[in-house]
């Protein structure tokens, strides 16, 4: 397990590296939730993730809280796993922008938030 991840899963989403990308790290990010579990299952997960990718794609941003950006994060990651086929072009790009975005949040979060992120964490990693 890389480091950051360790630090992460602990609470300190500084040690989340700000040049992340999504496939040189971000994938880990991605799967440090179940986001299926956190969800209910995978049609909740990605009927959250749409509108999360949705805005990504039109804006180039995501300013959909912290939560919703992971669940994002993981129902994509998981996509391409099961596809077993790899991001590329315009969806990698994507993918870059909502890691970036979901790092930013995670930092920005205040304290209740994030107890409940971490709760959430504890709960749930996918690493387990």
């Amino acid at each position: 397990m890389k480091p950051w991840v360790k630090k992460a899963l602990k609470g300190n989403f500084d040690a989340i590296p700000e040049e992340l990308r999504f496939n040189k790290g971000g994938e880990d990010l991605a799967m440090m939730i179940d986001g299926y579990e956190i969800a209910g299952n995978a049609t909740k997960c990605a009927e959250i993730a749409w509108p999360v990718i949705a805005q990504v794609r039109a804006k180039g941003e995501s300013s959909a809280p912290a939560l919703d950006q992971w669940l994002a994060l993981h129902y994509q990651a998981r996509c391409y796993q099961q596809s077993r086929r790899i991001p590329v072009g315009n969806d990698l790009d994507q993918l870059h922008v909502l890691t970036w975005s979901l790092r930013k949040a995670l930092v920005n979060l205040a304290p209740k938030a994030k107890a409940g992120i971490l709760s959430l964490i504890n709960q749930t990693d996918a690493r387990a």
